[in-house]
This record gives C-alpha cells, sequence and structure tokens, in this order.
C-alpha cells in the first residue's frame, strides 16, 4: 500500500497503470506453441517479441508460473538445437508506442521523476542477465540493469528507471521504447564497458556487458518470463490483473486473427470474391493482411473454395477498415454477381 501511494504522490498509481499489455502472458492469438524457429518474429504470447539469432527455439504458452501472484500463464522458451561459440542471441522485448510514454505522467526530462519496472524469471542456466530500456526518437538512449538468477528458480526482478534530460518521445504512434529481456548476445553486440544503473546512448554493440554463461549454447535451457509491469512512480505495486477481454482488446490494435466473412461482389473476372471488413478495434496503423486458412465464396448458385488473398489483397483500407480480396478455385460466369464469403480464417498485424 505504501509503494502504491508513493506512486500516486509521483504521478503515477490507480487503474490502466501499466504500460505493458498482456503482461500476465495470457492472450496467444498466434498459437500456443511455435517449434523450430531459427529467427526472432512475434510467436505465441501476444505483444511479446523475440530477436533470435544462431540457435533453433520451440516457444510455448507456458502454464509454469510463479506462486501466490496469481498468474496462469508464462512464455517460454526452449533451445533445441544449440548455437556456435559466442554466435547465439536471445532478447525477449515489448515495443510500446511513443505517445503512451509521452503521455503516461512521467516527467522523463526530470532525473527525480521515475518508471518502475517488475517481472518474473526463470532459467535453467544460472547467472547474470540484463533488462535494457531504449528510447528510439530524438538520440536513442539506453538503460540497462543486471539481475541475477539461480538455476530453475522463479525470480522477482524489479527496478527504478530514471528520467534524463536527452530523452525525447514523439506524440505518435510509432515506436518510442523497446523493453527487453537480454538473455545472450553475440560476438560484437555486448562490451565489457557497458554501462549499468545509468543512461548512455545507444550502441548496437554495446547492448549489455558481456555474459559469462551462454544460454544460447546450452543444449535444451529454458527461459521463461511473467508479470511485465512498467508504470510511472519510483516503486513497484501489486500487478495490475485485468480481464482477459480487455487485454485482448489492447492486443487487437497491434494484432488480430480470426474468421471474416460477410456480402460483397465479384472482380477479376468473376474469379476474385471482394468483401469489405471492420476490424475488431481500430489498429495502430493500417495494417497487413494474411491469409490463414479455409474460406468458402459463393455466388449463390455453386459454392468455390477460398485459396488465399489476391495480390493487392486490399483496397480502401484505413486503420478501422478494408476491402480484402481473394482468390479462388473456379471462376463465375459473370464479374456483376454478388458474393458471400465464409469461414477464412486471416491475420491482421499492425505492430511495432
Amino acid at each position: 500500500l505504501a509503494n502504491l501511494i508513493g506512486n500516486i504522490n509521483a504521478g503515477g498509481g490507480g487503474v490502466n497503470r501499466n504500460l505493458i499489455i498482456n503482461g500476465k502472458m495470457e492472450v496467444s492469438q498466434r498459437g500456443t506453441s511455435a517449434t523450430g524457429k531459427t529467427s526472432g518474429d512475434y510467436y505465441t504470447v501476444d505483444r511479446f517479441r523475440t530477436d533470435h539469432n544462431g540457435f533453433t527455439g520451440t516457444y510455448t504458452q507456458a502454464t509454469d508460473v510463479p506462486s501466490g501472484y496469481g498468474f496462469s500463464n508464462s512464455f517460454k522458451i526452449e533451445n533445441t538445437s544449440v548455437a556456435s561459440s559466442n554466435g547465439g542471441r536471445l532478447r525477449i522485448d515489448q515495443r510500446i508506442e511513443a505517445q503512451n510514454l509521452r503521455n503516461s505522467g512521467w516527467d522523463y526530462t526530470n532525473s527525480s521523476s521515475s518508471l518502475s519496472y517488475n517481472c518474473w524469471v526463470k532459467s535453467s542456466v544460472a547467472g547474470t542477465y540484463y533488462v535494457g530500456f531504449r528510447t528510439d526518437d530524438g538520440t536513442s538512449r539506453q538503460f540497462t540493469k543486471a539481475f541475477t538468477v539461480s538455476a530453475n528458480t522463479w525470480t522477482n526482478v524489479s527496478f527504478a528507471i530514471s528520467g534524463d534530460s536527452n530523452l525525447t518521445f514523439n506524440n505518435d504512434n510509432g515506436m518510442g521504447v523497446l523493453l527487453a529481456i537480454h538473455v545472450d548476445e553475440t560476438t560484437g553486440e555486448s562490451d565489457s564497458g557497458h554501462t549499468l544503473n545509468g543512461w548512455q546512448n545507444y550502441s548496437s554493440s554495446s547492448r549489455t556487458p558481456d555474459f559469462t554463461q551462454k544460454w544460447t549454447e546450452t543444449a535444451n535451457a529454458t527461459f521463461l518470463t511473467t508479470g511485465w509491469q512498467l508504470e510511472v512512480g519510483q516503486n513497484k505495486t501489486v500487478f495490475e490483473h485485468e480481464p482477459i477481454e480487455r487485454t485482448l482488446e489492447k492486443c487487437h490494435r497491434y494484432y488480430s486473427q480470426g474468421a471474416v466473412g460477410g456480402g460483397g461482389s465479384y472482380g477479376g473476372g468473376g474469379s476474385v470474391p471482394l468483401i469489405g471488413f471492420t476490424y475488431p478495434k481500430p489498429m495502430r496503423a493500417t495494417p497487413s493482411a494474411s491469409w490463414v486458412s479455409g474460406g468458402i465464396a459463393s455466388n449463390g448458385a455453386a459454392d468455390y473454395t477460398i485459396t488465399g488473398l489476391y495480390n493487392p489483397a486490399q483496397v480502401r483500407q484505413t486503420e478501422t477498415s478494408t476491402r480484402l480480396l481473394f482468390t479462388q478455385t473456379g471462376t463465375t460466369s459473370t464479374n456483376t454477381q454478388g458474393c458471400d464469403v465464409t469461414g477464412a480464417i486471416l491475420r491482421f498485424a499492425a505492430e511495432l
């Protein structure tokens, strides 16, 4: 309670204080497991991206969590084929819009004003790891904190991030901050002289200090994390649990996957079904669309199997809606017929 009061006095606290989305790893629109991955991307849990190189990994929305804190899920990565010596990288990050930082109430150019970061981690490889808070607008700056874990033990990581007179956050929907757990770095990306517990200009050749343990070179190594919270104020507070439907709404700003359908018309000489579609929630920016599977197009007299998206896949698109063009098996008799599309699974992405 004292910490919450302290954060309220510092301009934070209250409902919607967590700047992280899906910090308890409960929304996983892309699926609960992804195997054989050799590069970074958004896998399984929403809003968490990895920068991954040199090893093969399996990503899972896991149920192994620290007990007593109300969590049901964690984000788990397993090393299924190791990297060569000093050739592996793994970072787990969330990218936050600049306007969310600028309008958060954090007096970010004042060194007496702070954010508080809190999360839980568990690694099968004991050692020292790092959290990096990197800004993107203006001169890119980084604040880095070390933390040490024992093998196979849930560990709480918590620290304050002070303001800095050189920070800039634009009032827009671009990336303002990349907040990452650095699990391992390749040669040329870590530096024994890297500054801890303070600000420095970001350098791609000095993202963290050098690593003693090498997670990416350890067979069957695992790393799990959950309970990410970033809030205004110098003290951490109890994790802000929210209904899953609220978390899903926030995730839909960046990614949405599901069945689409509706009435429309044919183009392309009767071979291109076209329908209008409104996204579940307005998206951060005009999204890209990709077909996952399924779908039937019908002209009332015959049904045709959807085989993908036409090129271009979208026309008259905005952050709220689009017109979708599909490909199908077969061709209708005329270009002017109406059509209905049902059951096509699509994904829309507007990630940072």
